[in-house]
């Protein structure tokens, strides 16, 4: 009784079914395919290692973008060094011996520097560039001519560094929070304001 209502609703349900088992046929030709398969995530592509290359290209893309950065090496003999004496306490060596070190280069012209960070030490190292483009540093921290020397490679290297970093992007939701701070504050200081506006309107005499 049961097989006779399974060929009942077969022969009832033939073209349904044959549209069914095509295609299930059509589906294991084909390989069985997720909803997150690259076809159907990405429709129009033709294969994985095609998809596989326009990201290898797209990577590559925005790596040529990137702007170059300082390796942190400073070659020594572009800078101007000159030695002169320490001030300050230090016995009779500080009358004989220059251990004072002043460095300078000039900034434009150094290739060893990215231009973009040239730009950047230009403002915020404004007082230690003179007029004709030279940055300059000094260092006598101590009595010996070589670690205020390598000092003055230290001041420099950190000044470049200072000018390579970048402001951190704000997102939307940081800025909205800071013109509400902003907002807030204004209103704290109008409203002390009026307080003692009215305080000073008691002071008078009727």
């Amino acid at each position: 009784m049961f097989c006779r209502c399974i060929r009942l609703a077969l022969s009832a349900n033939n073209t349904h079914f044959l549209k069914n088992f095509h295609a299930i046929q059509v589906s294991r030709t084909e390989g069985y395919k997720s909803k997150l398969s690259l076809e159907n995530l990405y429709p129009g592509s033709a294969s994985s290692s095609a998809f596989e290359v326009k990201i290898i290209q797209h990577s590559y893309s925005i790596n040529s973008k990137e702007e170059e950065q300082f390796s942190g090496f400073i070659p020594t003999e572009k800078i101007d060094f000159t030695f002169t004496r320490s001030s300050g306490g230090g016995g009779q060596n500080v009358n004989k011996v220059s251990t004072k070190v002043n460095a300078r280069f000039h900034l434009q012209s150094a290739t060893w520097i990215p231009d973009w960070i040239k730009e950047k030490v230009q403002e915020q190292q404004k007082y230690h560039i003179n007029k004709e483009g030279y940055l300059m540093v000094s260092s006598e921290k101590t009595r010996k001519q070589v670690l205020n020397k390598a000092d003055c490679m230290d001041q420099i290297r950190s000044m470049i560094y200072k000018g390579a970093v970048k402001p951190k992007e704000q997102s939307p939701q940081e800025l909205a929070r800071i013109a509400k701070g902003k907002g807030k504050f204004q209103r704290e200081v109008l409203r002390k304001k009026r307080m003692h506006s009215e305080k000073k309107k008691f002071r008078y005499d009727p």
